[in-house]
């Protein structure tokens, strides 16, 4: 009879799972919000969803989020307000928001630009290239804050 593991059993028992990064994914549209989050958890993100702007808050201010994902016109949540309110507690260069929108006027990118947004991506948009862009800003973030030596 064995009391004890052996020490790769123990070594593997004590190992913490990495952590996989995390979007704020924030559309109204059900559909949409399915399609965007079924392509992110497709790239080995996950997804927190929300869409009323005292979520937002608090999901963007209290969970460890990577990434934020907003629909510029989100009928529950007033964008260029959440994007100063969540820009007033967390830094641009700690908490990067990708704001998505069918206006595709520079006055609105201008707006959200101004407000904090980091990237503005023009509705309809491809989901793989959104994935993409959104991977490689975490990652190379990552990569920024703890470079390899």
């Amino acid at each position: 009879m064995q009391l004890f593991a052996p020490a790769n059993g123990i070594q593997a028992l004590t190992e913490q799972p990495e952590r996989k990064p995390v979007v704020l994914l924030i559309e109204a549209d059900d559909d949409l919000r399915f399609l965007f989050k079924t392509a992110l958890q497709m790239k080995g993100l996950g997804v927190i969803e929300e869409i009323d702007s005292v979520n937002v808050m608090h999901a963007a201010t209290y969970e460890h989020v990577d990434l934020v994902l907003m629909d510029y016109g989100c009928s529950h949540v007033a964008c260029l307000e959440t994007l100063r309110n969540i820009r007033q507690e967390v830094p641009q260069s700690e908490l990067p928001i990708f704001v998505l929108s069918s206006y595709a006027g520079t006055a609105f990118q201008e707006q959200a630009r101004a407000a904090g947004c980091n990237q503005f991506f023009v509705m309809p948009v491809d989901v793989f290239d959104l994935g993409n862009a959104i991977e490689n800003q975490i990652y190379n973030e990552a990569t920024a804050n703890n470079p390899v030596h």
